[in-house]
């Protein structure tokens, strides 16, 4: 019986809610009903007691969409109404307890009243009313004062230059305020300035709630691309056109709480590993105090959704504590059935997130992964570049096999000065490359900073009829130089002649193999020139490498990873002075590999993978976990 009261209370005066759909705002209310008539049963044994009218605590709106910010000003409305804060709530807690219909109605247009006085006094103090009710007297001060002497010439053009602006800002700001007003984005506007009485102290400031909790929309917002451009000019710090909606109720949830208050979402994950997911990344560490994250990654978790999930907590507080963190796989949906006592037995402490990638991982990965980490610099503060293979626009037309090299150089032998060797993302292997014998017709656009003139393609004719039988599809690509015949500008083409590693830019491997032979590769890999190349290319194939980093690469179907640019730069390696050894060594697997690509270059891989853990100072130990893996 406690309990069934604890609830009522709960329910009649603690619980608010907010939702667009007009049905989950009836099914929420129609649901919070039936918890109260379990209620009535230790209330009246055999009469029905009249439900208290909570639908005034669900509310439909827009949660992200408001005319008024949170913190804008209600004095003024307060000072020019009849009506107080106290007054406010004590018209929705009567509509609340209302005994019939017609003291419901009435309580109904009381409270529409002081909704409606509000809306004016805010809307005739907004900075945008205020500084048009400027403008407008400006103007007609300017344009209807009495002049004792007529104006001279120059007076005159002055004068009309400053009507004009005026007029032209007048009608710039009347019309954006119009604008607002008609905009359909603000149909279902939500005001939380006022709308929750609640939470406004006497002065009519908005305090917050103690608790958000909320499952947002799963949308990208490059889906909706209307209202995504509505809601770019709300200025959400987390906005970005490629992102996920559910970043935008985040902030909007941390809006809402009063200080200290505490958020709970359950949301996709997406954002966790994806450069869209940097703005919230960012937003997390800079505006809220996290408390736990639970990476549900690939687990089944809704019948109805197929995203990635996380469950995030956190509190509205600039106080840093050690973040209580825990991820689960497919091999751990079991645990799910448990995840309170698997989450606090189970959990890694993180003193904090970095930016570009969030990894989560058990405490003994953690331990070692921050013991990489605190030894090496960032690959973006190395001495090397890192940038995409070539894009041609219609690979049809500009990557061709051996054969149809053959024949080109042979119909012209000048043809071959501008045929380049390719590999692909799938030819890269751990250390070495399949050649498949295709190749690049290299008609390049030139380099204007270090005046490279394009490629003619007049002076190689072989090469120019072929591309010819290919006119329709090069002709209206967009990827081109200055002409069809030519590929798009390349700032970096000389790279592909010097000493680099090459790796695919999906991989389900991660293989990273050292290129000193003048490879092109198509835009399914990234080329990395620079010095320290076979240190590089040893630690980035090494399991040391693999266990600490894969999970930084967000996850694709299949286990695959995108080895996106910029979390591949924030990846710390160690500087070291001695390079020999593994130089020694990688030219001995290029060397094996070359007069046979199967050949079984194991052991030589397996001394570098000690050299890494000697380098690192792992222990036996940490070795052993490493290895296991």
């Amino acid at each position: 019986e406690t309990l069934f009261h604890e609830k009522q209370m709960l329910i009649e005066n603690c619980l608010f809610g907010v939702d667009i759909n007009p049905n989950s705002v009836k099914i929420c209310r129609l649901r919070l009903w039936i918890e109260l008539l379990k209620n009535a049963y230790y209330k009246n044994a055999t009469e029905l007691e009249t439900l208290p009218n909570i639908d005034i605590n669900i509310k439909c709106g827009n949660s992200l969409v408001s005319r008024f910010a949170i913190d804008a000003d209600l004095s003024q409305a307060l000072k020019k109404s009849k009506w107080n804060i106290d007054s406010y709530r004590i018209a929705v807690d009567t509509y609340r307890n209302a005994e019939n219909k017609a003291q419901k109605r009435e309580m109904e247009k009381l409270i529409a009243d002081i909704k409606s006085d509000f809306r004016s006094e805010i809307t005739l103090n907004d900075t945008k009313a205020k500084k048009l009710r400027k403008l407008s007297g400006d103007l007609f001060m300017l344009t209807n004062q009495t002049q004792l002497f007529e104006m001279g010439k120059k007076e005159k053009a002055a004068w009309n230059k400053k009507v004009t602006g005026l007029t032209q800002e007048t009608a710039a700001i009347t019309a954006e305020i119009e604008e607002i007003k008609s905009n359909k984005i603000f149909e279902n506007a939500f005001e939380w300035r006022f709308e929750f009485p609640e939470v406004l102290n006497n002065d009519g400031d908005f305090m917050g709630f103690d608790v958000v909790i909320g499952n947002p929309p799963y949308v990208q917002l490059q889906t909706i691309k209307e209202i995504s451009r509505q809601l770019e000019r709300f200025e959400y710090l987390t906005f970005t056109s490629m992102g996920d909606l559910y970043a935008l109720f985040y902030e909007r949830g941390n809006q809402i709480l009063r200080d200290k208050g505490v958020l709970c979402f359950i949301s996709g994950s997406a954002w966790m590993r994806t450069n869209y997911g940097q703005n919230l990344r960012t937003y997390f560490n800079n505006h809220t105090s996290l408390l736990e994250v639970i990476d549900l990654s690939d687990c089944d978790i809704f019948d109805s959704a197929t995203v990635l999930t996380t469950i995030i907590t956190f509190e509205k507080s600039a106080h840093k504590n050690p973040i209580k963190a825990i991820r689960f796989t497919k091999k751990d949906q079991s645990k799910l059935l448990n995840l309170k006592e698997v989450f606090d037995n189970e959990h890694t402490l993180i003193d904090s997130f970095p930016e570009n990638s969030w990894v989560i991982s058990d405490q003994a990965t953690y331990y070692i992964k921050s013991k990489i980490e605190h030894q090496g610099k960032k690959l973006i503060d190395w001495d090397i570049n890192i940038n995409y293979g070539i894009k041609t626009g219609y690979n049809e037309a500009f990557i061709i096999d051996g054969k149809t090299k053959n024949e080109l150089i042979a119909k012209d032998p000048k043809s071959a000065e501008i045929i380049k060797p390719l590999l692909r993302g799938r030819d890269v292997k751990r250390y070495y490359y399949n050649f498949e014998d295709l190749w690049l017709i290299n008609s390049h656009n030139g380099i204007k900073d270090k005046n490279i003139s394009p490629i003619k393609i007049e002076e190689y004719p072989a090469i120019k009829d072929f591309l010819d039988t290919h006119w329709n599809k090069i002709s209206g690509r967009s990827d081109k130089g200055d002409t069809p015949y030519n590929l798009r500008n390349c700032a970096y083409l000389e790279d592909f002649e010097k000493p680099k590693i090459i790796y695919p830019n999906m991989t389900k491997f991660l293989p990273f193999t050292y290129d000193n032979s003048g490879f092109y590769t198509n835009q399914k890999c990234f080329i990395l020139t620079g010095n320290h190349l076979e240190y590089l290319v040893s630690f980035l194939n090494s399991k040391l490498f693999k266990y600490c980093f894969e999970e930084n690469f967000p996850e694709l179907q299949g286990n695959t990873r995108e080895l996106n640019k910029v979390i591949f730069e924030q990846i710390p390696v160690k500087q070291i002075s001695d390079e020999i050894p593994f130089i020694e060594m990688v030219n001995a697997i290029l060397s094996a590999k070359k007069q046979n690509p199967q050949a079984d270059t194991t052991d030589l891989e397996a001394q570098i993978d000690q050299l890494v853990y000697a380098l690192y100072e792992l222990t036996e130990d940490e070795i052993k976990i490493v290895e296991q893996t």
